[in-house]
């Protein structure tokens, strides 16, 4: 399934985006449309992720590069994560968990 991202205003000045589907290399140019896309917006940003299907380095590495960048134009990120507990596991396994508990606090169903 293609990546998704659903974007929201949850209160004045503040967005949610809520990724799902598969955020892996097969995927990159949608992944990368999206990470564009929100480039445009100046307002602080919660990012989501919603047990994603598949997860991979490159999606990590599209959204830690998105994150560096918001910081040093001094704009809020913000990144949870509900993963499956494959995802979750393998994330643990291959030491790349960290880039989604730079922020906020990892939520998953398994953990």
């Amino acid at each position: 399934m293609k990546p998704t991202a659903s974007i929201a205003q949850i209160e004045q000045g503040h967005l949610r985006v809520v990724f799902g589907g598969e955020l892996v290399l097969k995927y990159q140019s949608e992944l990368k449309s999206i990470f564009t896309g929100l480039n445009d917006r100046s307002e602080p940003l919660e990012i989501q992720l919603l047990k994603p299907e598949g997860i991979d380095l490159c999606f990590l590495q599209m959204l830690e590069a998105f994150r560096r960048e918001k910081k040093r134009a001094n704009r809020k990120v913000t990144v949870s994560a509900t993963l499956e507990e494959e995802n979750a596991d393998l994330l643990k396994r291959t030491g790349l968990l960290h880039l989604l508990l730079a922020d906020e606090p990892l939520n998953t169903d398994t953990i």
